[in-house]
């Protein structure tokens, strides 16, 4: 109770002059955690210092989620790491926030968008906006591994292996004359 009433009167007071961020609540990951998260769920790497402290402080003093996660996906680095092209940028994007692929519209739309907006973290900004993707302040799990390759199936035994193979669409060869059934001899009355 005292302690909410603290956090409420602080907030409202703004903090001695700094801006108060309204954006993360008592409970919530606060922005280290998340900015950490983005780094290892869209670059798949840990965070380096500076990377995280930039992204954080800006969180910390005012810029939106949002705002932060165009500037981080807008990056240089991500833009490499997806591809290097415009094409390859927003397959990128639609996989890591929408967990799809774009269609042939939605590329043309974009691709009119991305050339039509200037920087790439504008660009993002309102792709983010657009798709009213709401998960920037959530932490991220790094993406999930792909599932395990199934087991060669195992090896037959030596006998098997030895034995000569024949093509599966080949008839069998006929067995043996001694092993042929033969119907017994009719007898003469």
């Amino acid at each position: 109770m005292i302690r909410s009433f603290l956090i409420t009167a602080l907030v409202t007071i703004g903090l001695g002059g700094q801006k108060a961020e309204a954006q993360y609540r008592y409970g919530e990951p606060g922005p280290n955690r998340v900015v950490a998260s983005w780094y290892r769920h869209f670059m798949g790497r840990e965070p380096d210092a500076a990377g995280l402290q930039g992204f954080v402080w800006h969180v910390q003093n005012g810029m939106s989620y949002r705002d932060a996660l165009a500037n981080f996906l807008g990056s240089d680095e991500y833009y490499v790491r997806k591809g290097n092209n415009p094409e390859a940028f927003i397959i990128g994007l639609y996989r890591d926030l929408l967990s799809r692929e774009p269609n042939r519209e939605e590329m043309r739309i974009q691709l009119d968008q991305m050339f039509g907006s200037g920087e790439r973290k504008n660009y993002v900004r309102n792709f983010l906006i657009a798709t009213q993707y709401d998960r920037a302040s959530r932490v991220m799990a790094p993406p999930a591994a792909p599932p395990p390759a199934a087991p060669p199936p195992p090896a037959p035994p030596e006998e098997v292996r030895s034995l000569p193979r024949r093509p599966a669409s080949s008839p069998p060869p006929p067995p043996p004359e001694e092993e042929r059934y033969l119907p017994p001899p009719r007898r003469q009355p």
